[in-house]
């Protein structure tokens, strides 16, 4: 899992070497999803980038 990883203010994940977080699994997308904090709201966003769909906890994520 990710258990540990820290999130900055934004976060990438996906497959590309550029990401902050970088998965080589089937069905990750090059930039697959970001997390961005709002500092206004004390709360982190997870915007859905790809093309497949991102899961949390087994939910997909739809748009952010």
């Amino acid at each position: 899992g990710l258990d540990g990883v820290a999130i900055q203010k934004k976060t990438t994940i996906g497959s590309a070497p550029s990401c902050s977080i970088q998965l080589n699994l089937p069905g990750v997308t090059p930039l697959h999803a970001t997390i961005e904090y709002h500092p206004l709201t004390r709360s982190y966003w997870l915007r859905d980038h790809s093309i497949m769909s991102t899961t949390v906890n087994g939910h997909a994520v739809v748009g952010q």
